[in-house]
C-alpha cells in the first residue's frame, strides 16, 4: 500500500507543478506589456502561447481536458491508472490481490513516463522560458525541482 501511496503523492506533486507553471505562464502574458523591448516582448509572447498548450498536454495526460463533457474513457490518464489500484487495495478484505499489484506496476510505469516527458518539459522549456521571462525584466517563477517517486 505504501508503495501505491508514493505514486499517488508523486501524481499529487506533478499535477501541482504543472499548474503552478501554468499559473506563472499566465503571468508573463498578462505582465508581457511592461516589457519595454517589443523584439523581447513578441518572442516571450510566442514562447509563453507554446508553454502554455505544452502544459495543457502534459495535464491532460495526467488529468484530462479540463473543459472535456459528458462520458470519456479515464483508464488512459495517469491519475487514474494510479488511482484504481489503490483504491482496489483499499477496500480489499485481505492482501492485496495480484491484479492490483499488477495494476500498481502497470501505474508505476505509466507514472515515471509521463514524470520523464514532464520533467524533460520543465528541464529545457520551462526554464528556457524563465530565462527568457528574467531577461526581459520579469521572474515570475520559483525554483524548479525534478519531481521523482520517493523510494
Amino acid at each position: 500500500m505504501e508503495r501505491g501511496e508514493k505514486l499517488s503523492e508523486a501524481t499529487a506533486r506533478v499535477i501541482k507543478q504543472i499548474n503552478d507553471a501554468k499559473k506563472s505562464v499566465k503571468g508573463i502574458t498578462d505582465f508581457i506589456k511592461n516589457v519595454s523591448d517589443k523584439k523581447k516582448a513578441d518572442a516571450l509572447t510566442r514562447s509563453a502561447r507554446a508553454a502554455d498548450k505544452q502544459l495543457d498536454s502534459l495535464l491532460q495526460m495526467f488529468i484530462g481536458a479540463a473543459n472535456q463533457q459528458g462520458i470519456f474513457d479515464t483508464s488512459t490518464l495517469i491519475q487514474s491508472k494510479v488511482q484504481t489500484p489503490i483504491f482496489t487495495m483499499r477496500s480489499a478484505q485481505s492482501a492485496p490481490t495480484q491484479a492490483a499489484l499488477v495494476g500498481l506496476e502497470k501505474a508505476k510505469e505509466a507514472l515515471i513516463q509521463g514524470l520523464g516527458k514532464v520533467n524533460a518539459f520543465f528541464a529545457k522549456d520551462i526554464t528556457d522560458l524563465k530565462k527568457q521571462a528574467d531577461e526581459a525584466g520579469l521572474n515570475l517563477f520559483g525554483t524548479i525541482e525534478e519531481v521523482k517517486i520517493r523510494e
